[in-house]
């Protein structure tokens, strides 16, 4: 089985488990645009060495300040949708908040937010995300 289609099957998984309504709506409309920002953002920070004082993306930190690297933030893909485009205060995690404004499933956002992800998880995930909604990323 290929990891797309594995990805595809745990997010089915977790959204059968959790009861319809869980996060407020049945079937969530993808915002596949800030899908695609948040995406693109991955890209070019994992393409970034993981001791580039430059780089922020770190999937196993929702929103930190980091004074010896050179932007002083690091950050998840959740963090980055939450703080740095929607605008909220990076002192509180808004999972729930990030999900809704991505329109994504409760099996999605706990996919896409994994802490063990690589980027090329995170971009595959994405793309199911997209599927969803009849787009491509």
């Amino acid at each position: 089985m290929d990891k797309k289609t594995y990805l595809s099957r745990e997010i089915a998984g977790l959204n059968s488990a959790c009861y319809n309504g869980y996060w407020g709506v049945v079937d969530p409309v993808p915002n596949v645009p800030l899908l695609r920002k948040a995406t693109e953002w991955v890209a070019e920070q994992s393409a970034l060495s993981i001791l580039d004082p430059n780089r922020k993306w770190d999937q196993t930190t929702w929103y930190e300040t980091r004074p010896e690297t050179g932007c002083g933030t690091v950050c998840c893909v959740a963090g980055y949708v939450s703080v740095d485009l929607l605008g909220n205060d990076p002192g509180n995690n808004h999972a729930e908040k990030t999900s809704e404004a991505l329109g994504l499933t409760f099996g999605e956002a706990e996919t896409l937010f994994k802490a063990t992800n690589t980027a090329e998880t995170v971009q595959l995930v994405a793309e199911l995300i997209a599927e969803r909604a009849g787009e491509k990323l």
